[in-house]
């Protein structure tokens, strides 16, 4: 199976509960089928959602920011996502 390349969990506006947002893009992560962005932690507020952790291309770092962001919101994520082998 390939991983999908566009999202079914597009919304209109963002959760506003934590907890739900958190869930919400993990499971837009397990559906993508990149299994390493099931590494990443979320954390946040109602204001921000923090993406941290390591990945091993700026391909998978863009996949998981862009799922993110479509959850999300524009001004509520900071991602703070490393590339192995970059600073």
């Amino acid at each position: 199976m390939s991983p999908s390349l566009g999202s079914s969990t597009q919304r209109t506006s963002p959760p506003s509960d934590v907890e739900s947002l958190k869930s919400e893009i993990l499971a837009a992560w397990r559906e993508s089928g990149y299994v390493e962005l099931e590494n990443i932690q979320i954390e946040g507020d109602a204001d921000n959602v923090v993406l941290s952790g390591r990945v091993s291309t700026f391909f998978l770092r863009q996949k998981a920011e862009c799922l993110a962001l479509t959850l999300a919101g524009a001004g509520r994520l900071e991602s703070r996502i490393e590339v192995a082998g970059f600073q």
